[in-house]
């Protein structure tokens, strides 16, 4: 419960009644769907709220739906040293959401995809969010950048 400051003492305050719906009663489907509009970024600070909205927004759902969209890989990628990249089985690997952990290792890295890379930076509002992922047109220009 939150606690307001009242003459220099603290007291207990129950949680308003939208805020105890929105974190207890809400039904799961309707948080997920909501946590599907977010951004990896906004998704991970609602996972602060609450450990209801932490268990939530950890969905392997929505980090796969993420993952494609913004690496277009049909399986999560690994990197687990530098230089060394493989693709996983989501079913048998030991990570309880491989699509988040694969999301975490590959964000920072350079991406090439080619033509992408004006497209990505042409259009700021659609990628708002994502400023700090890095895309080229060829490996050359990687290389250069990186």
């Amino acid at each position: 419960a939150k606690r307001a400051r009242v003459s220099g003492k603290s007291q207990d305050l129950s949680a308003a009644p939208a805020e105890q719906y929105l974190q207890e009663k809400l039904p799961d489907e309707v948080v997920l769907k909501i946590f599907s509009y977010l951004l990896e970024q906004d998704l991970c600070r609602a996972a602060c709220v609450c450990k209801r909205f932490s268990e939530l927004a950890n969905d392997p759902i929505l980090w796969k739906r993420l993952y494609m969209e913004v690496f277009e890989y049909t399986r999560p990628m690994m990197h687990p040293e530098p230089g060394k990249f493989y693709q996983i089985n989501p079913e048998e690997y030991e990570h309880p959401n491989p699509w988040k952990e694969s999301f975490q290792q590959l964000y920072k890295g350079a991406h090439v995809k080619p033509g992408f890379a004006e497209h990505f930076y042409s259009n700021p509002a659609r990628y708002k969010g994502r400023e700090n992922m890095l895309y080229y047109d060829t490996i050359e220009d990687a290389l250069g950048g990186v």
